[in-house]
C-alpha cells in the first residue's frame, strides 16, 4: 500500500528531529535479519538511549539532505536501518555486538 504524502512528510520530520538530537547515526543493512533479532536489537539500543528507525531510503535521503548533510544514503542495495545514537557510540554499543 503507498504512502500518503502526509505520512511521508512525518516521517521525513521524524528522521530530521533524530538527526538534530544524535551523537551519531548508523546505517544498519537488515537484510535476512529476523523479527525477533530486530526486536532484540531495538531493545538493547533503547536501553541504551538509542533509537532504530527504518525508512524508505528516499525518504531518509531527503531527510538528511533538509539536515544540510550530503551523501549517497539511497545507494544501498538492501534495507536499511538507521540507530540514532545520542550517547558517544563506544558507550551504546558495547555489550551489543
Amino acid at each position: 500500500m503507498p504512502i500518503t504524502k502526509q505520512k511521508k512528510e512525518h516521517i521525513v520530520k521524524d528522521i530530521n528531529d533524530n538527526i538534530k538530537s544524535a551523537k551519531s547515526v548508523v546505517f544498519l543493512n537488515f537484510h535476512g535479519e529476523n523479527i525477533a533479532k530486530t526486536n532484540e536489537l531495538r531493545k538493547e539500543l533503547k536501553k541504551r538511549d538509542a533509537i532504530y528507525k527504518v525508512a524508505r531510503k528516499t525518504l531518509t535521503k531527503k531527510a538528511f539532505e533538509n539536515s544540510g548533510i550530503k551523501g549517497d544514503y539511497a545507494d544501498y542495495e538492501n534495507e536499511v536501518a538507521l540507530v540514532f545514537i545520542k550517547i558517544v557510540f563506544v558507550n551504546c554499543i558495547g555489550g551489543i555486538f
